[in-house]
């Protein structure tokens, strides 16, 4: 059962990588790869916390990743998505000095590793 857990959560992964663009925060490029692994840590640690596995996970659900980009501007912006299961995600803001703005997706995506 284990395996078929870590097998599901390799698979859904990957998905999201070939789903995910890159979004405009406020002049800040958040590139594909960082919501992806953002996202990704945060449905495994979601999952992890409440035993969960992705066929039991309501299709409603949403998950929240909150992060911080090193040499965002202006510095200590705070960044927020929601997503569901399938990692569409529905909100994505960022947060300086708690007033709340629109990310945008752009039309391109950039893979790398980190």
């Amino acid at each position: 059962m284990k395996l078929i857990h870590i097998i599901s959560s390799v698979v859904i992964f990957s998905l999201s990588v070939l789903a995910t663009n890159d979004w405009d925060c406020g002049g800040n490029t958040v590139y594909a790869y960082t919501i992806d692994r953002e996202m990704f840590y945060s449905f495994h640690h979601e999952c992890k916390t409440f035993n969960l596995f992705y066929v039991n996970i309501p299709q409603h659900q949403i998950f929240e990743a909150e992060f911080e980009i090193p040499g965002s501007n202006p510095p200590g912006a705070k960044f927020k998505l929601q997503f569901n299961r399938d990692f569409v995600i529905g909100h994505f803001i960022y947060k300086i000095d708690d007033e709340a703005y629109y990310c945008t997706q752009l039309s391109t995506s950039t893979t790398a590793s980190d």
